[in-house]
């Protein structure tokens, strides 16, 4: 277990970052093997309103990686440790499914205790660690484990990592993982994600929705009633809120409307 490191000082948010946020904040109250998921990395999302520093999405080759600024005000996650209530920034176990070399697991183990991520292409976690000065120690598969600070990513299908290699999860922080998926692919992530994560555990999960006549994927639309069908079983819902994100790289494709919506999900 790598001990835990004092969360730095972050200046106060803004009214409304900090609403979400403090939603965030209080004490929270094995699938069948399918075909390999193989997403790689947070892909190309909308830019943010002009009051909120956006993303800089590049990409790399035809794998897309996020290399972008740390993660967004609002959507940090920033739980209770339910065993840390004089450390309320501090987040226990946390995961991200289809991670790639997001920056949102650099600021996310500023707050955790433990960061674990799941990426099927071993190139964006070795570059995630090379970028960030450090020297994993490898551990032979399958799935591959990479260990840093305290950093745990594996490397391998997200439908290999198990509760058996994550441990205890207090939570998840989806943030372009489920958008990454056709609808075809949707239950199959999620019934493994719900063998994941115990009663009390969190997640936050951050979604588009658009016409989807209008664009194809990815992100791919997901409405609030397709989390609600997804994820009724087994988790309380709650919607935290939502913003228009439309921006000229997807209107020149298209698109009219992009929406992008919060949701706090807690497992019952």
């Amino acid at each position: 277990m790598v001990p835990p490191r004092q969360a730095p000082h972050r200046p106060p948010q803004p009214a409304g970052q900090a609403e979400l946020i403090g939603h965030l904040g209080q004490p929270p109250q094995p699938s069948p093997r399918t075909q390999p998921l193989t997403v790689t990395g947070h892909g190309p999302w909308p830019a943010h309103p002009a009051s909120i520093t956006h993303d800089k999405t590049l990409f790399s080759g035809q794998t897309r990686f996020l290399t972008t600024e740390p993660i967004l005000p609002e959507q940090r996650v920033l739980l209770r440790h339910p065993t840390r209530s004089d450390e309320k920034s501090w987040l226990g176990n946390v995961y991200v499914p289809l991670c790639g070399k997001s920056l949102d697991l650099a600021f996310l183990a500023e707050h955790a205790e433990t960061v674990l991520g799941v990426e099927y292409a071993d190139q964006a976690i070795e570059e995630f660690f090379i970028e960030r000065g450090l020297e994993p120690t490898i551990e032979a598969g399958p799935p591959r484990r990479y260990r840093a600070d305290n950093y745990v990513l594996f490397a391998g299908d997200y439908y290999d990592v198990t509760s058996e290699h994550l441990g205890p999860l207090d939570a998840v922080f989806d943030r372009a993982s489920l958008v990454a998926l056709d609808p075809e692919t949707r239950t199959k992530y999620v019934d493994h994600m719900r063998s994941l994560m115990a009663t009390g555990s969190r997640m936050l999960l951050m979604t588009f929705s658009y016409d989807q006549s209008e664009m194809n994927g990815p992100p791919w639309s997901v409405s609030e009633d397709e989390v609600e069908r997804l994820y009724a079983d087994g988790f309380d819902i709650e919607h935290l809120e939502t913003h228009d994100v439309t921006d000229d790289r997807f209107r020149s494709r298209g698109l009219s409307t992009m929406i992008e919506s919060a949701y706090l999900l807690t497992r019952e």
